[in-house]
């Protein structure tokens, strides 16, 4: 799963306990709000280099986010870490051979 995919769903908390909801189902609305946050992040990450996946951050934390990659992400590679939301442990599992990261309280 990229970054990029990761953030988007977990902005719009569009998973399921059962491991996420098909884009068939999700309302227009939402695909087209996650399209919009997508190519916004990708503009980001090509315009620094970076995969930053973290929004809305003060210039001490986007300076921070920049200088740790661990500090990029809503929930990408953090599994059993506390989600920056809620501090429930964030979630990875396999689903179609991709992983999957999201947070069971936020997401579900």
């Amino acid at each position: 799963m990229t970054p990029f995919r990761a953030f988007a769903l977990h902005l719009s908390a569009v998973l399921a306990l059962a491991g996420g909801v098909a884009a068939a189902a999700s309302p227009e609305e939402t695909v087209r709000a996650l399209w919009k946050d997508w190519a916004k992040l990708l503009k980001i990450g090509v315009k620094t280099g970076q995969m930053m996946t973290m929004d809305g951050l003060s210039k001490k934390a986007y300076d921070g986010a920049m200088a740790s990659r661990s500090d990029r992400h809503w929930v990408y590679h953090r599994t059993g870490q506390p989600c920056r939301v809620c501090g429930t442990p964030i979630v990875m599992e396999e689903i179609g051979g991709r992983k999957l990261y999201w947070c069971p309280v936020d997401q579900a």
